[in-house]
Parts: structure tokens; C-alpha cells; sequence
């Protein structure tokens, strides 16, 4: 479990300050494709 947090943490970008993940990345630790992904967020936006 430690090493699926480390490998999380290691794909964690930090932009301008902020912090954040590649769609790719997400999508990989969610198990869907990354226009599923996508298509997820705008649906939902407020979630994100």
C-alpha cells in the first residue's frame, strides 16, 4: 500500500503553484480510458 501512495505522489506535478495530475495519470489510477476520463469532468464539473 505505501508503494501505491509513493508511485501516487510521484505523479503529482506542481504548476504555477498548484498542484496537480496528467489526465493520463488519472485515468491510469482510475481504471478508464482518458476520454472516459474527460467526458466524466464535464459531466460532473462541480465535483472537480
Amino acid at each position: 500500500m505505501t508503494s501505491d501512495i509513493e508511485r501516487i505522489k510521484a505523479q503529482i506535478l506542481e504548476i504555477h503553484g498548484q498542484r496537480v495530475m496528467l489526465d493520463c495519470d488519472l485515468a491510469k489510477l482510475y481504471g478508464v480510458e482518458t476520454s472516459q476520463l474527460k467526458r466524466a469532468v464535464k459531466r460532473n464539473i462541480e465535483r472537480f
